[in-house]
């Protein structure tokens, strides 16, 4: 799936909430692991937090997060600089 097509799917909310946490778990492209950091679901930005391609960008942002889970994700993401 390319960026574009993940984009549109993302916005019409037509990728499941499963799918979402599996895609976030994977080695993924960190456009999308972006994308997925601003989801509403906590579980979905704790994938992402604990993703080894999240970039230093997202792992900052989600170093604010109102969850602990999510948090602690980050600070033993290893790609994090922090």
């Amino acid at each position: 799936m390319t960026i574009k097509e993940f984009k549109v799917q993302y916005v019409l909310g037509m990728i499941s909430l499963d799918d979402k946490i599996n895609i976030a778990r994977t080695t993924t492209s960190k456009r999308i692991l972006a994308i997925l950091s601003r989801d509403e679901n906590n579980y979905v930005r704790r994938n992402v937090a604990g993703n080894k391609n999240t970039s230093t960008e997202v792992l900052v942002a989600l170093s604010k997060d109102g969850n602990y889970d999510i948090r602690y994700y980050v600070a033993y993401n290893k790609n994090n600089l922090l």
